[in-house]
């Protein structure tokens, strides 16, 4: 009995997995989605996602995405504070009560220093609207009684995330 599971063991080498580097890059390729977000009304979703970097998601670097749901053949817009065309630390979104407008938070004027800011999703323009030093705003969530968005006091640790996460690979 033992000969026969012996030359079952050479006959039959084991299978071989993935090699180690192979796992590594489908690592590295993908992507953290979070702060998902969607207008009272549905007909757009917001979500952040984490730039890529050759070593995976960056953790300091994120982008804003909206997308227009009631057009079916509409592609992600990406949002952002920065002027400079470089990815900024951009997250907590909220749509205005009409969805017209999301806020969010972004360190795009000074890096880890975060202020508020709002775009308009009708044309894609982007303002600030808090200009703090030190403990700045900690979330964008919008006042159910006006269009406007307010910060919010509650603490939150630098990257602290609350509700669910999301990765895909590209």
């Amino acid at each position: 009995m033992r000969s026969l599971i012996a030359a079952s063991f050479i006959a039959f080498p084991a299978a071989a997995g993935p090699d180690p580097a192979s796992v590594l890059r489908t690592l590295q390729s993908t992507v953290e989605l979070h702060d998902v977000a969607l207008s009272r009304d549905g007909a757009r979703v917001g979500w952040v996602e984490q730039v890529q970097t050759p070593d995976g998601p960056s953790p300091d670097e994120s982008i804003v995405q909206v997308l227009d749901r009631t057009t079916p053949s509409a592609t992600p817009v990406r949002l952002t504070a920065g002027k400079d065309g470089k990815a900024h630390d951009e997250h907590d979104l909220d749509f205005s009560p009409d969805g017209r407008s999301l806020a969010f938070l972004s360190d795009a004027a000074q890096p880890h220093q975060l202020q508020l800011y709002v775009a308009d999703l009708g044309n894609a323009t982007v303002r600030q609207l808090t200009q703090v030093s030190g403990l700045g705003p900690t979330a964008a969530r919008s006042r159910s009684s006006s269009s406007r968005a307010a910060p919010t006091s509650k603490a939150r640790s630098s990257r602290r995330r609350v509700g669910p996460e999301w990765w895909t690979s590209r």
